[in-house]
């Protein structure tokens, strides 16, 4: 059954009405919104594209899927969103990446420590939107409340765990997924935790779905760390393989310093621990190597592994017929995207 597109379009207008009006710091409302690509540079109303809004998307849906009506969740979708892009502005600040989803970044136009203000800003809005619910019994909010807190929690220490792996000479394959589960698991586990808390299932049915979006989210990050390297860049928005040349502990290169013998294992060191991004030259045996340890191959069976452990979550949750296939499909399509 396909989402009504407006559902998800609302929660923009939520959003915008937690947004109190202040004649005493404007930039902070200004830079938020222009975040959420409501503003442009100049501060005009302006209507940019807002992203995939994966989150939101897996709230409703798995609130649908329990026999609720979809509309139910909408202020954990509004929540779940605005998390999601507290971690982005706080993301680009600490990978010190300057322009996102085609537009300059909130650090870059206003410098750090007011964009560090901004995200912030998005992180209180996530809890007022679900504090200020007056829809929602206060049992079902506080518990919504611990979920998204403790995601949070989770997803600042997958952050940590990420930045500390640049300085290290090497990752384990344990040590990566121990991360990804926080960095990027958490946060879609709670999205489907809480479409299904309001949508009133049971507790195995909120832990199956809770489960669902844990391995989809493992499947959606290793298809990512695929695109950071093999992916288009007139599709991703980033330079070819921007994932190597940057030498990220991604799972391409986590799992390369783990196989490579000889001569391999030995360059790869060499670049690795050398510090500053790799040379073009260094790049290039990069990914000579990964090809001749059929890197591609192995990302793409990780990819199918994470995704049938999620559909099989999925199944076992006994979602409403109808609303059954398009979450399977959501999964699917997140798990194949170019970008």
């Amino acid at each position: 059954m396909p989402l009504d597109e407006a559902l998800i379009e609302s929660i923009d207008d939520r959003t915008a009405r937690l947004m109190a009006a202040s004649d005493h710091a404007p930039l902070l409302y200004h830079m938020m919104k222009y975040h959420l690509g409501w503003l442009d540079e100049q501060l005009r109303p302006a209507h940019f594209h807002p992203g995939k809004r994966i989150r939101p998307r897996l709230c409703f849906l798995t609130c649908g899927a329990t026999g609720a009506p979809p509309e139910r969740a909408a202020a954990p979708a509004t929540a779940v969103e605005l998390v999601h892009n507290f971690s982005l502005v706080h993301d680009d600040i600490q990978d010190r990446s300057h322009t996102r989803r085609h537009r300059r970044t909130v650090w870059d136009i206003w410098g750090e420590a007011q964009a560090i203000n901004a995200g912030d800003g998005l992180l209180v809005l996530a809890q007022l939107a679900l504090t200020e619910d007056a829809a929602t019994d206060p049992a079902r909010k506080l518990r919504a409340l611990q979920m998204i807190n403790n995601a949070c929690l989770l997803l600042c220490e997958g952050q940590c765990l990420d930045l500390d792996f640049e300085r290290r000479p090497s990752v384990t394959r344990d040590e990566y997924y121990a991360m990804i589960e926080r960095k990027t698991g958490a946060l879609l586990e709670t999205c489907c935790s809480l479409g299904a808390l309001y949508g009133e299932a049971d507790e195995p049915t909120v832990a199956a779905y809770a489960r669902f979006g844990k391995y989809l989210g493992l499947a959606f990050q290793a298809q990512d760390d695929y695109l950071g390297i093999w992916g288009d860049p007139k599709e991703t928005g980033k330079p070819a393989a921007d994932d190597v040349v940057s030498k990220k502990k991604a799972l391409p290169l986590v799992r390369l310093l783990e196989v490579a013998e000889g001569r391999d294992r030995e360059r790869l060191g060499d670049i690795v621990a050398r510090p500053g991004p790799a040379s073009n030259e260094e790049t290039a045996e990069i990914l000579g190597i990964m090809d001749r340890y059929q890197t591609v191959e192995f990302i793409a069976s990780e990819v199918e592994r994470n995704t049938r452990i999620a559909l099989e979550a999925l199944d076992s949750a006994h979602p409403a017929p109808e609303w059954h296939e398009e979450l399977a499909s959501l999964c699917r399509r997140l798990t194949i995207r170019r970008s």
